[in-house]
Parts: structure tokens; C-alpha cells; sequence
């Protein structure tokens, strides 16, 4: 992807707030904005082309599927802990889905807190992991995003098991098999963590949002100047709860669709326009 198909992906969001969506309407007021930017902001996304751009090791090997797992829910860390725990049993009787998930519903808050714990990690995980991916061509499905916009905020919690995952990792491993173990470890880890050390995560936290909200507007600020206009109206904040019945991608072999319960909360995805060559200058 060359430096003008990244400004494009940036610039795209803008012309559709000011009803611009026609693919020739869009070359040509991309194509004037692109030849009108500064040098140092073109510099900018010539860096980040240069890269994304793979090495010739990289375009020899055999592609792999690089994308991240999906997010895991509250319900699913529980459903294979139980899993788990019947293996462990070596029972000759099958494993019982339906009582599992009469158990799920049967457990009050503080019962669910370790899970729905889990749960906010993996799901900071995914959003970190998904701001970095870049299909490679092979998924019909793309994803608009900000190419150059500023690293989400890390949440008191996920940057905790930033600190603690490598000795954790250090006693039970680091391998598929151990991910469960060690994301309960840490889920452990946290609960018992005291009031100053927790004081300390959230205060790293509140300074990571703060510096996360001076580049947003600084990255948001710099696109309204390429536009030339006031840009995009946005609406109203939109907090996301953590519904312990949010499903998940998961890429576990032995999960059915019966185990289901909640409703599936995808990411919603656009469509890119296709790549265009970076027009000459006049």
C-alpha cells in the first residue's frame, strides 16, 4: 500500500461526512488534498507505506493468517473452565453443555467478577492487536481504520498484566495449552491486588487516556486542516458495557455453535475504495 492509499483511508471518513462517495468524485478531491499537503505531513505516511511495506523474506514465505483471535467473553472463559475441569475428570460421561450453562446463570456478581475480569483483558487484547493488523488481501472483508492515528489508551487492568504476564508465564509457560492458565492467573493476580499498587495501575491509566485524548485531537485536528473545513460532526460518546453474554471468535475446535448464549456482537466493517496510484503532480 503506497503513502497516498493511506492518506486515502484517512481522508475517506471526511468526504463521506461531506457526501462525497462517488469512486470519481473521491479520486479527485483526494487526488487535489494529496497534492496540496505539506511536506512534512506526506513524510508522515511515506514512513508508515515504507513500513508496512514486507521485505522480500517476507514475500518468499508461505502467508500466514495473521489476524488476531477474536474477543472472549465472560460466559466462554467459564464454559472452558468447565471443559477443561471434565477432561481433567476423565469421566465416561459426555460433556454436558446444558449444565454448564445452568450453572452460568445460576452464579451471582462476585461469582462472575474472575471471568468478566478476563474477559475486559481479552478484549483490550483484540482492540490493540485489530489497530495493527493489515489484511493481506486474501479476506474479502476490510477494515477502514486510521492509519497513522495515536495508540488507543490502556485500560488499570491490561497494562497490570503488561508488568506481571512474563513472570506468570515464567511458572506455568508460555504456550497455546497455558493461555487460559496463565489470563486466570492474572485475573487472580488482580483481585488480590492491594488498594496502593491498584491506585498506581489506575493513576498509569488515567495518564495513558489523557495522552491518548491530546493525540486524538492533534491526529483529528490535522485532518480537519487537510479538509478545509470544520470536519466531521461526531456523536455522542458510546460506552460499551461488557455484556456477559457477548460471543466471540474463538478459534477453539471443540465449541459449537449450541454454546452460544448470548447474541454475537461483530465489529462492523467498510468496505475500501480500491488502491489507486498517487496522482502526478501538476
Amino acid at each position: 500500500m503506497s503513502a497516498y492509499n493511506l492518506f486515502q483511508l484517512d481522508y475517506k471518513k471526511i468526504l463521506k461526512d461531506k457526501g462525497i462517495s462517488a469512486v470519481g468524485e473521491f479520486s479527485k478531491e483526494t487526488g487535489a488534498k494529496w497534492r496540496a499537503l505539506d511536506e512534512a505531513t506526506k513524510q508522515r505516511y511515506k514512513d508508515k507505506a515504507k513500513e508496512l511495506k514486507p521485505s522480500e523474506e517476507q514475500k518468499s514465505s508461505k502467508k500466514v493468517d495473521t489476524k488476531p483471535r477474536g474477543k472472549k467473553s465472560a460466559y466462554f472463559f467459564f464454559i472452558d473452565e468447565c471443559r477443561k475441569k471434565h477432561k481433567l475428570s476423565k469421566s465416561k460421561q459426555p460433556y454436558q453443555l446444558g449444565e454448564a450453562g445452568a450453572k452460568w446463570k445460576a452464579m451471582d456478581k462476585k461469582a462472575r467478577k474472575p471471568y468478566e475480569d478476563l474477559a475486559l483483558a481479552d478484549r483490550d487484547r483484540h482492540g490493540e492487536e485489530m489497530m495493527s493488523y493489515i489484511p493481506d488481501g486474501s479476506d474479502s472483508r476490510k477494515r477502514t481504520f486510521s492509519t497513522i492515528a495515536p495508540k488507543k489508551a490502556q485500560s488499570a487492568f491490561l497494562l497490570f498484566c503488561t508488568d506481571e504476564t512474563p513472570a506468570v508465564e515464567a511458572i506455568l509457560g508460555h504456550s497455546r495449552d497455558t493461555v487460559l492458565k496463565v489470563a486466570t492467573e492474572l485475573g487472580k493476580r488482580w483481585g488480590k491486588l492491594g488498594r496502593e499498587a491498584r491506585t498506581r495501575y489506575d493513576e498509569l491509566a488515567a495518564k495513558d487516556a489523557a495522552r491518548y485524548d491530546k493525540e486524538l485531537k492533534e491526529h483529528e485536528g490535522a485532518l480537519k486542516s487537510i479538509a478545509g473545513g470544520p470536519g466531521p460532526k461526531k456523536g455522542p460518546a458510546v460506552q460499551h458495557a461488557i455484556p456477559p453474554a457477548d460471543v466471540f471468535e474463538d478459534d477453539t475446535d471443540d465449541i459449537g455453535e449450541e454454546e452460544s448464549e448470548p447474541s454475537e456482537d461483530e465489529d462492523f466493517e467498510v468496505d475500501e475504495e480500491p488502491d489507486q496510484e498517487e496522482p502526478e503532480e501538476e
